[in-house]
């Protein structure tokens, strides 16, 4: 039999543990939306007019956020996953523009080329940390669904 006292403590560590869970899930939803925001911030334009799109990630990631929400927490890391790897083709894509873009003018004129250059560099800057944002949220997900086999 158990104490009153005893009742009362397991009560409180059941709410520590979904309390724990909630704030776990806040912290899952704030990193799919830093990468949400990440990628649809992200303009892969080409100097000359040419634009490579990422709508299709940003649908993939609000998939994978609603699933996640409704706790189908595999089908949601196989969508983050897929996004992923959708978003580093696009940037692979976008990058093998730029290359010819930039050899082309290159060819013509050193000072068309820094041009090209610095209007390139920020899009690239800007680009660089979206697949570690991908790589943490997988993680984080990969981490939560571990748990909840135990």
């Amino acid at each position: 039999m158990t104490h009153p006292a005893d009742e009362g403590n397991s009560a409180a560590a059941q709410g520590d543990v979904a309390q724990r869970g909630t704030r776990i899930d806040e912290v899952e939803r704030q990193q799919f939306s830093i990468v949400l925001r990440a990628v649809e911030k992200t303009r892969l334009l080409v100097d000359g007019g040419t634009t490579v799109s990422a709508a299709d990630v940003s649908s993939k990631l609000t998939g994978a956020l609603t699933e996640f929400s409704k706790g189908e927490l595999r089908v949601a890391l196989s969508l983050v996953k897929a996004a992923a790897g959708l978003y580093q083709e696009k940037l692979n894509r976008w990058e093998r523009l730029v290359h010819q873009r930039e050899e082309a003018v290159k060819q013509r004129s050193l000072q068309k080329f820094r041009q090209v250059q610095a209007f390139h560099n920020p899009i690239r800057i800007n680009t660089r940390q979206v697949p570690g944002n991908f790589r943490h949220l997988v993680d984080s997900l990969g981490e939560k669904i571990k748990r909840e086999e135990k």
